[in-house]
């Protein structure tokens, strides 16, 4: 399962298998934009961390 840590430096997102798979800190950090997905058997909630324009969303 993936994870989020919230940390005082920045954020770290680990893959399924416990990896860190991305991290940003947080004076890099411009917007989060909510993200939800819905079906008829699960609903997700999310945020997406917006960074500067050269790097992707994390």
């Amino acid at each position: 399962m993936n994870r989020c840590y919230l940390c005082a430096d920045g954020v770290a997102v680990t893959d399924r298998f416990g990896r860190i798979g991305g991290s940003v800190a947080w004076s890099e950090v411009t917007g989060v934009r909510p993200r939800a997905v819905a079906s008829l058997v699960m609903a997700c909630h999310g945020v997406e961390l917006l960074r500067d324009d050269a790097a992707a969303p994390l």
